[in-house]
């Protein structure tokens, strides 16, 4: 690689293809044919004059494409590219040694990003379900991972609850999600482009708590896959769009007492408040 090196630009006129001589191999390429053969890596900045750059930590003469740029304006107002002094490799690299040699610092920007895009990242990750959903894909990886899903049902926490028991809590919350009110009758699922009615999921309202109805309520597919394995008060709380103090309220009460009224006992005799 180091014998393509050394070059210097042999000709510069707009209306010329430039012309690259490396002397060590004694030819004059067009910088077509270098970037087909990728004879030159790519990298940064270079003048405006110019096509290629050499890099400041390498030294090695790179196409522009293979700098990071970015648009600037100057003292006038015009707009031009900006190329960094590095190529994308060596600040890859230079990037990285820095976040190992300053690891508290990177950790603090990592989150101190995560926090200002969680807006954006959780609009996202709606849309990626829901296109992955409309084109079936998890509906094909169910039939084609049967093992998967044999061993995820089996340490997946499941709700040890009756259909009587289901029903009732459904009921008790009006047939509708828990947290943000969605009516059973509009819980539609988009698959493989056509949505089909659902029934709700029962929500472990403590991830870690118990199986019964005590900790069981209803919540649509996207409320029960945002809050996963959060705890009820870090995900539904005043910060989160779909809160509301009624039904808030209603949750807490459900789960500290109005369970006690449709709770079967072991012989499936429900028990009287």
């Amino acid at each position: 690689m180091k014998q393509w090196t050394f070059a210097k630009i042999v000709t510069l006129n707009t209306s010329v293809e430039p012309q690259i001589y490396f002397p060590a191999k004694g030819m004059t390429l067009s910088l077509k044919v270098i970037a087909t053969n990728k004879i030159v890596a790519l990298s940064t900045f270079v003048r405006r004059d110019k096509l290629i750059k050499e890099c400041s930590i390498c030294n090695e003469l790179k196409l522009l494409d293979e700098f990071y740029s970015r648009q600037k304006f100057n003292s006038k107002g015009i707009a031009y590219t900006y190329y960094q002094p590095y190529c994308i490799l060596c600040t890859i690299k230079k990037t990285k040694k820095w976040a190992e040699d300053n690891y508290e610092r990177h950790l603090k920007n990592v989150r101190a990003g995560d926090e200002r895009n969680k807006d954006r990242r959780r609009v996202q990750f709606k849309e990626n379900t829901r296109r992955k959903r409309s084109r079936g894909y998890y509906e094909n990886w169910y039939k084609n991972n049967p093992d998967k899903q044999k061993s995820y049902r089996k340490n997946k926490k499941i709700h040890e609850i009756t259909d009587e028991e289901w029903e009732n809590c459904k009921k008790h919350f009006n047939f509708e999600c828990a947290y943000c009110g969605l009516p059973k009758d509009k819980h539609l699922i988009e698959v493989k482009k056509v949505f089909k009615l659902y029934d709700f999921s029962k929500e472990h309202v403590n991830p870690n708590g118990t199986n019964d109805l005590s900790n069981c309520i209803p919540s649509c597919r996207l409320c029960n896959s945002e809050k996963h394995n959060k705890t009820l008060t870090e995900w539904y709380n005043e910060k989160n769009e779909k809160f509301s103090q009624v039904r808030i309220h209603k949750i807490l009460k459900w789960i500290s007492d109005d369970f006690k009224q449709f709770i079967a006992t072991r012989d499936d005799t429900f028990v009287k408040k």
